[in-house]
């Protein structure tokens, strides 16, 4: 199955591509995407990052059983 190191990798991996020229890239996700997006902003630093519906707090390990240290 997808774990979350796959979800963080395709998105990692979308983002590089994107910034190969040096044009400047935004996070933007939706629900887990959302999360996805705030994981990740960090890491990689982008222009601006926009979330919708999106957890507001750190949602328990337990909601995920098959997506663990999401934050």
């Amino acid at each position: 199955g997808v774990v979350l190191e796959d979800w963080l990798e395709a998105a990692t991996l979308s983002y590089e591509s994107l910034r190969r020229d040096d044009s400047p890239v935004a996070l933007l996700g939706f629900c887990l995407g959302g999360a996805l997006a705030l994981a990740l902003a960090g890491r990689l630093h982008p222009r601006a990052v926009g979330v919708l519906a999106s957890p507001a707090q750190p949602l328990p390990d337990v909601s995920f059983p098959r997506v663990t240290g999401l934050r």
